[in-house]
């Protein structure tokens, strides 16, 4: 496995020039910020996804780290055509120590580490309960 990286213009943006050019038959995901926490430049994501499934047959899999945008855009809009999205609750007034992985329909993926008898369930860490919970007020507020 190796780790590309994708060049930016001045301001930050992804080049989807050097995308294309980065591409191949052996790339498994497509990862890119939504939003930089530092700059506030927010990435063309329905551009780099929709390279990313043309350039390669059956296309890619595409992820946002959507944590730094969370709570200054709407979610739902924003990441429609990426794949998989990765959110921390405390970013949209939640509780600290929670986050989440949330996938398209059609994105699967293994379980790493089974929760209880739910194998389609994976986890970093053992849940703590109350943290769970607190996610679909969040989300539905999004």
């Amino acid at each position: 496995m190796s780790v590309g990286y994708i060049d930016v213009d001045a301001d930050g943006v992804v080049d989807l020039d050097s995308l294309m050019s980065r591409l191949s038959d052996d790339t498994a995901i497509v990862s890119v910020m939504a939003a930089n926490n530092e700059t506030g430049v927010r990435q063309p994501l329905d551009g780099v996804s929709a390279l990313s499934k043309s350039i390669i047959p059956g296309g890619v899999i595409t992820h946002t780290d959507a944590i730094a945008a969370a709570s200054w855009v709407n979610l739902a809009t924003v990441t429609a055509t990426t794949d998989m999205i990765s959110i921390c609750a405390h970013k949209i007034g939640g509780p600290v120590n929670s986050g989440a992985l949330v996938l398209r329909g059609d994105v699967t993926l293994e379980a790493v580490i089974p929760v209880g008898d739910r194998s389609e369930v994976a986890a970093a860490a053992p849940l703590t309960w109350p943290r769970p919970w607190g996610w679909p007020p969040l989300c539905a507020s999004r």
